[in-house]
C-alpha cells in the first residue's frame, strides 16, 4: 500500500510540474466539443464589419452563444468581435440576416477570464427607421434592444437575458425560457403576448398597450407603468408586484392576497373594471397581487 501511495504521489508531482511548464508556455486553452470530440477555440479575435446598402426594414437573426445588440444610430450596420468563427451575414436592400452557428459545449481550461467572453454581434439601424419585422432568436446569449422600432416583432430566447431599452414593439410575441426581462426607459409593448417561464420580468417606465403577460415561476415586477386598453399579467408560483400604474381601472384577483392601494382582500379586488385602460394582474397559484 506504502508503495502504491508513493507511486501515486510522484505522478501527481510529475503532472503538476508539467501543467506549471503548459501554463508557463502560454498552453491554457478554451476547448468545445463537437459531436463528442474535443477542438480548441482560437484565441485569435476575429472581426467583421458589413455596411448594408438599400434601405433594409426587415431583421432576422438567429445565434447561440453571443451577445446580441440591436440598437438605433446614424447609419446601417452589422458588426461582430469574438474569439469564434465569424457569423453569417447576408445583407440586402430589404433584409439583413445574420446566424451565429452553435460550436457546442464549451469547457475552458484557460486560468484567466480573458481567454473566453461570448462573442458580439451588433446591428445598428438608423434612428428615422420603422422596422417592418424583427425575428430574432437567441440561446445561451444575451439580447439588447436600444432605441428600435418594429412594428411586428418575434423574439426567442432561451437561457438568455433580455434588456429592452427606449423601444418600441408591435403586433408579436416574445417567447422566454430561463432569463430575465427587463424593460426600461420609455419602451412600449403594443399587442404583444408575451410568454415565459423561468423568469423574472422587470418593467421601469414602460407602457403596455393591449399586452398579454402570462409568466410561469417568476415574479413581475414594475415602476412607473402606462396602461392602455385591456393589458393582462398572469403569473404561476410569483407575484405580481407594480407601483405608481397609470390606469382607468384594475382587476386584481387569485393568489393568496390581492392589494390595491392599501386595501387588502383574498377576494377579487375591482376598481372602475369596466373603463376602457384597465390592468388585470392574475395570480394561480402560490403568489400574490399589488398595486402601490
Amino acid at each position: 500500500m506504502k508503495k502504491m501511495l508513493k507511486i501515486g504521489g510522484g505522478l501527481l508531482l510529475v503532472g503538476l510540474v508539467l501543467l506549471l511548464i503548459g501554463l508557463f508556455n502560454h498552453g491554457n486553452r478554451i476547448v468545445t466539443f463537437q459531436s463528442g470530440r474535443p477542438m480548441i477555440v482560437s484565441t485569435k479575435k476575429q472581426t467583421a464589419h458589413v455596411i448594408p446598402q438599400g434601405n433594409p426594414q426587415k431583421i432576422h437573426v438567429d445565434a447561440t452563444g453571443a451577445q446580441v445588440t440591436i440598437r438605433r444610430g446614424t447609419k446601417y450596420q452589422v458588426s461582430f468581435s469574438g474569439r469564434q468563427p465569424r457569423p453569417q451575414i447576408k445583407a440586402t436592400k430589404d433584409e439583413i440576416f445574420v446566424k451565429a452557428k452553435d460550436h457546442g459545449g464549451v469547457v475552458s481550461l484557460a486560468f484567466n477570464d480573458e481567454n473566453y467572453t461570448l462573442p458580439r454581434i451588433e446591428i445598428t439601424v438608423p434612428a428615422a427607421v420603422e422596422l417592418k419585422q424583427l425575428t430574432v432568436n437567441v440561446t445561451d446569449g444575451v439580447l439588447h434592444l436600444d432605441g428600435v422600432t418594429a412594428k411586428q416583432t418575434a423574439l426567442t430566447t432561451s437561457d438568455t437575458d433580455i434588456t429592452l431599452s427606449r423601444s418600441s414593439l408591435e403586433d408579436g410575441k416574445l417567447d422566454i425560457t430561463d432569463g430575465e426581462l427587463v424593460g426600461q426607459n420609455g419602451t412600449s409593448l403594443k399587442q404583444i403576448s408575451v410568454r415565459s417561464s423561468d423568469t423574472d420580468v422587470d418593467f421601469h417606465q414602460v407602457t403596455l398597450d393591449g399586452t398579454n403577460i402570462d409568466n410561469a415561476d417568476g415574479d413581475v415586477e414594475g415602476n412607473d407603468i402606462t396602461i392602455s386598453n385591456r393589458v393582462t399579467i398572469r403569473t404561476s408560483d410569483g407575484d405580481n408586484e407594480l407601483r405608481n400604474v397609470t390606469a382607468q381601472g384594475f382587476i386584481l384577483r387569485g393568489g393568496d392576497e390581492n392589494v390595491l392601494h392599501g386595501h387588502h382582500s383574498s377576494d377579487t379586488i375591482r376598481d372602475h373594471a369596466e373603463a376602457q385602460d384597465v390592468l388585470e394582474l392574475i395570480t394561480n397559484s402560490d403568489g400574490g397581487n399589488e398595486i402601490m
